[in-house]
């Protein structure tokens, strides 16, 4: 996951932060020996749920991936919105927080440090190492877990609810490890 800027083919804002500020597609097709296309994994959730799956039909699509981080992507008339530099939609970093420490992006305080994976021992005071560790402890009735776990729901909706008033989606969908693993924990709240 991560950006290439279309203007200068460099990857922005990957976990893997080896790779950033990298011509990374053309690293990769040099070493393969072969035409190699990229795209931000939550455009292409999107996108692909707003064609044929359950956004099908729906003018304009939201779609997150929730896991190490959190992605996002807008699909309006079955067209994907890129933005600028390819950055629009990513839910993960809108700032909930002006105060907050800079994310990997740089944004103060942002949804993608108050839900992702790569936080969690942070925001558990190193009680958790992983969202399914942390998921597994609220299923358990640990109220501690149950804190963490219901702070962060509370940033994952304000930060949905800011794109639903800026884009006004018939569609919001969730997809990526946390919300696979969480159904039940995840919905029941966000309701």
């Amino acid at each position: 996951p991560g950006v290439v800027d279309p203007a200068t083919g460099v990857l922005r804002n990957a976990f893997a932060t080896a790779f950033n500020d990298r011509p990374f597609k053309a690293d990769l097709s040099r070493l393969l020996a072969r035409e190699v296309r990229l795209a931000n994994d939550a455009n292409c959730f999107a996108l692909s749920e707003a064609i044929d799956g359950a956004g099908a039909g729906f003018g304009v699509v939201f779609g997150t991936i929730l896991g190490t981080g959190a992605g996002g992507g807008i699909v309006i008339g079955g067209r994907l919105l890129r933005g600028h530099i390819g950055r629009a939609g990513h839910l993960g970093h809108i700032s909930l927080n002006p105060h907050g420490t800079p994310d990997i992006a740089n944004t103060p305080g942002s949804l993608e440090d108050a839900i992702g994976n790569v936080t969690v021992a942070r925001r558990s005071a190193g009680r958790f190492q992983t969202t399914r560790g942390l998921i597994d402890a609220v299923s358990l009735g640990d109220p501690f877990a149950e804190a963490v776990w219901n702070e962060s729901i509370r940033a994952l909706a304000a930060g949905i609810a800011s794109l639903i008033n800026c884009f006004d989606p018939a569609c919001v969908l969730l997809g990526g490890g946390i919300a696979a693993g969480s159904r039940d924990l995840l919905l029941t709240p966000l309701e």
